[in-house]
């Protein structure tokens, strides 16, 4: 796979390389949902139940995602840039927050985010609110809220239309940058 064009590439360029890093995540939940119960808890924490939980052990920008998948993005050529887990115009002190990409690029959304964070359920109430009244679309599925950017503004949506979605379960809360990548955390 070659190393993403500048900014100025046709949005066909961009919607390709966008697929194929889908794609790249798309392989990686699938490889997750083979893996024995000991290799997924062991790669970030997850409940068991597809629900992403932050793990004991300090989160980074390799333990939060699936091996396969970091292993795949070394193999492109992509580092992780770690930054503080923000949401809406809070920072989630107990979170991580990965950009993915070239770190020789030069730009063009070929990223791919990904985020995981302890929660009290009051902060997470009181940042869904804002992001809310900032325009962002609330979905609930089961016990967990997705907050999702309108996607008419979105940059990138993922095969169903979503952009950058935030997820609140039970004392975690979790950030990428399409609603799909959300399934890979954990």
């Amino acid at each position: 796979m070659s190393a993403p064009a500048p900014v100025a590439a046709p949005a066909r360029q961009r919607s390709r390389r966008t697929a194929a890093i889908a794609s790249l995540a798309a392989a990686a939940l699938l490889l997750t949902g083979c893996a024995g119960a000991d290799e997924v808890a062991g790669s970030g924490g997850s409940g068991g139940e597809g629900e992403p939980t932050p793990a004991p052990e300090a989160l980074t920008c390799e333990n939060i995602i699936p091996d396969s998948l970091v292993a795949s993005f070394e193999e492109i050529g992509w580092e992780p840039l770690e930054e503080p887990f923000m949401a809406g115009s809070t920072e989630l002190e107990d979170g991580i927050q990965c950009k993915w990409g070239d770190p020789e690029g030069t730009g063009g959304g070929n990223v791919q985010i990904y985020g995981l964070a302890a929660i009290e359920a009051d902060q997470a109430a009181e940042i869904e609110a804002e992001l809310e009244d900032g325009g962002w679309k609330r979905e609930e599925e089961g016990d967990i809220v997705y907050i999702t950017e309108n996607p008419d503004y979105a940059f990138a949506v993922d095969e169903d239309g979503y952009g950058y979605t935030y997820a609140f379960g039970d004392g975690w809360a979790a950030v990428s940058d399409t609603k799909a990548g959300i399934a890979v955390i954990g």
